[in-house]
């Protein structure tokens, strides 16, 4: 079941999704036989001054191509990687600056093709993208990288009003094929600091009228690698966190790679706007197992009619331009009332 909705006026926490990734307008000139699409290949796009033209100047054609089909099909919103790639630092080197200030430019471009479509974006980000500076300057210091985040989100929200809201990711890093200026690394190991975390960095994105989506999914590493399935970890984390900013995404079962497990249960355990995740197709068959199929996806879409609500249904893909395949995905939003 497809539904089409046009996006609506006001602010971006009550309006609803129907959300699509958007890498697929950057791998035009990625020339590698394996490319990891978990990710925009960003060293793909850059030289060793700064942004190279030859293969950034596709890009805002193909992302309106994107777009325009996205839209015929009844999407309202897009995903675009990443966070770490539009807070400068007065700290960066040079070059590393003159790249942000390039990709801020870029993807402003990309704001602006997508409010012209009537598609909100949503940027991704690691918790915690680092280099060596935020290194030296935050190491692994929770506090430190709080407050380095909160002034770096409230400058980002006041420079591109465009952004609907932020994916967060805590339970998985890049893979070691990921080039660039950022790597990722497990920051967050307990309950506690995920719930710290997100008494901070909430305040922020309610200020703005903008989303927090956090993730619950994670490779099951340090106390905290069991969210997506463990309801006391759960509790610990979200209970009484009901600011109108927060959506928690969760993987529609209780693990990754099998077919015919029972819908999560942690759908049930709390009043929160959720978002369900499905398997990719084109990730699962590496690991030859069956893949999420519409009728799968039916018959969990109506277990969730059981909860408190539900406000939108997406059926995203990975749609790529140029002849580069992408990834399916399917996500629903819930929300009380």
């Amino acid at each position: 079941m497809n539904v089409a909705v046009v996006p609506e006026r006001g602010n971006a926490t009550d309006q609803r999704l129907l959300l699509s990734d958007a890498i697929g307008p950057f791998l035009r000139n990625c020339q590698e036989k394996r490319i990891n699409w978990s990710k925009i290949p960003f060293s793909n796009l850059e030289g060793s001054d700064g942004l190279l033209p030859q293969v950034v100047d596709d890009i805002p054609g193909d992302f309106r191509t994107f777009v325009n089909a996205t839209s015929q099909m009844g999407y309202n919103a897009l995903t675009l990687d990443d966070v770490a790639h539009l807070i400068p630092c007065d700290h960066y080197p040079e070059t590393l600056s003159r790249k942000i200030t390039q990709y801020r430019e870029l993807f402003g471009k990309l704001m602006e093709i997508a409010t012209q479509g009537q598609m909100r974006v949503f940027f991704t980000m690691d918790v915690m993208f680092f280099n060596p500076v935020l290194d030296e300057l935050l190491g692994e210091d929770l506090g430190k990288v709080i407050a380095w985040l909160k002034a770096g989100l409230e400058d980002l929200f006041n420079d591109f009003p465009a952004i609907s809201g932020v994916i967060m990711r805590f339970g998985e890093t890049d893979g070691l094929d990921v080039k660039g200026d950022f790597r990722s690394r497990l920051l967050l190991k307990k309950p506690a600091q995920a719930r710290r975390l997100l008494e901070a960095l909430l305040p922020v994105f309610a200020k703005h009228g903008r989303l927090l989506v956090f993730r619950t999914w994670s490779v099951a590493a340090y106390k905290i690698g069991d969210l997506n399935w463990n309801e006391k970890s759960f509790h610990q984390v979200f209970d009484s966190l009901d600011s109108p900013s927060l959506i928690i995404s969760l993987n529609y079962r209780e693990t990754d790679f099998f077919r015919y497990l029972p819908l999560n249960n942690l759908f049930f355990v709390s009043h929160h706007k959720k978002i369900v995740e499905f398997q990719a197709r084109r990730e699962i068959r590496r690991f030859w197992s069956l893949s999420i199929v519409r009728w799968d996806a039916a018959v969990y879409l109506q277990q969730l009619q059981q909860t408190e609500g539900l406000v939108g249904q997406v059926f995203g893909a990975r749609r790529a331009v140029g002849g580069n395949a992408g990834s399916s995905h399917f996500c629903v939003i819930l929300r009380p009332g």
